[in-house]
């Protein structure tokens, strides 16, 4: 699950962006499944190398706005981990 929590407008064509990314897998009692997928998700998404990547718009990857993988309690018997991310993207189709 994936959420944008958007961000302000620094300048003509840049803007900061935050996101949270939730990742369910494996079960309350194993929840190796969950920690391990997680680290891989946050490891691609906190990556500088996505700001290469095609016709990528994040122009930089904000390190302070990179946090977790947490655990989260969930209602259902799965495991829960959060994380935020946060990239400058340029404004895109000017």
């Amino acid at each position: 699950m994936v959420r944008d929590d958007s961000g302000p407008r620094l300048d003509f064509m840049l803007f900061q962006n935050a996101v949270g990314v939730s990742v369910l897998a494996g079960t309350k009692a194993n929840d190796k499944p969950a920690n391990d997928l997680a680290r891989e998700v946050a490891a691609a998404l906190f990556d500088d190398g996505i700001t290469g990547i095609g016709q990528s718009p994040v122009t930089r990857v904000e390190w302070d706005g990179c946090n977790g993988p947490y655990a989260v309690d969930e209602s259902s018997d799965v495991a829960r981990r959060y994380m935020t991310v946060e990239y400058v993207t340029a404004a895109v189709g000017y």
